[in-house]
């Protein structure tokens, strides 16, 4: 386990389940119908999380990764879901991207989907290596890092969507991705993007 890496998550946690706390305190709460649960949920997804985290550090992120025939496709089982049986977590948002559990709590699959990708797209990077500027790799990469942006993008969390295709990106450049590609690519996204903001994103 990363030392410093785990200081800094249970520090972010910690700030973050001051700032519910404090929110829950003040004169906020009532208009924002918000009580203390909120804070405890917190405070136990926190723990939960941090708990996973340790656990599955301690095994092989290698093994994992050539798991991904088991868990991509339960991952995208959850997110379809919410097509039929999503819920809204708040009115002000209007994308039914929650499936409801047990005690009141909710749980987003995106979330899970997050990670399932990851773990995928860096065992697919993988196994192109010094091969990923090559046309047809690049393609079957692009495909893989479009599937999850547009599934989420339908289920009308746009954000979210963002957030993968930043993860695409950002892994597909680390992994050696050719400048020539880098460079083509920045007047096409200048002229895609306009087009994306006014036909395809979400009002909000």
């Amino acid at each position: 386990v990363d030392k410093w890496l785990l200081f800094f998550c249970v520090s972010i946690s910690a700030i973050g389940i001051l700032c519910q706390y404090s929110l829950v305190n003040s004169n906020q709460a009532a208009i924002l119908d918000i009580g203390t649960r909120v804070a405890l949920v917190q405070v136990l997804a926190s723990l939960l999380g941090i708990s996973a985290a340790i656990i599955l550090s301690n095994f092989d992120y290698h093994f994992m990764a050539k798991l991904w025939k088991l868990y991509m496709p339960v991952s995208v089982f959850l997110v379809i879901l919410t097509f039929f049986i999503g819920m809204q977590v708040d009115e002000s948002i209007d994308d039914k991207a929650w499936l409801r559990l047990p005690f009141g709590l909710t749980f987003q699959p995106s979330e899970l989907l997050k990670i399932c990708f990851i773990l995928s797209f860096a065992y697919h990077l993988s196994k192109v290596k010094d091969e990923i500027n090559k046309p047809l790799n690049l393609v079957l990469l692009c495909i893989h890092g479009a599937f999850p942006v547009i599934l989420i993008h339908f289920q009308g969390d746009d954000g979210t969507a963002l957030i993968f295709g930043f993860i695409f990106l950002t892994m597909l450049f680390a992994a050696g991705l050719s400048w020539k590609y880098i460079v083509a690519a920045i007047p096409v996204a200048a002229a895609a993007i306009p087009v994306v903001w006014q036909y395809f994103l979400t009002e909000d």
